[in-house]
């Protein structure tokens, strides 16, 4: 499921670009790029760290010294 939510998170920052372009409403097309490449990013960190602790999983769950 969170990954539909990224999914809608950057739809939804791909439509406030969108409408801010119609617009000529700057901010909004701003607000839009940020949003959508948060997501991007998010979703990344959680896809890296998926795999890291899928590559040793005995160290996943242990807590630095």
């Amino acid at each position: 499921m969170a990954e539909d939510t990224g999914t809608l998170n950057q739809r939804e920052g791909e439509a406030k670009e969108a409408a801010g372009r119609l617009t000529g409403d700057e901010s909004l097309e701003a607000e839009g790029a940020v949003q959508r490449l948060a997501d991007r990013a998010q979703e990344e960190v959680g896809r890296e760290s998926y795999d890291a602790s899928s590559a040793h999983p005995d160290e996943a769950d242990e807590t630095p010294a």
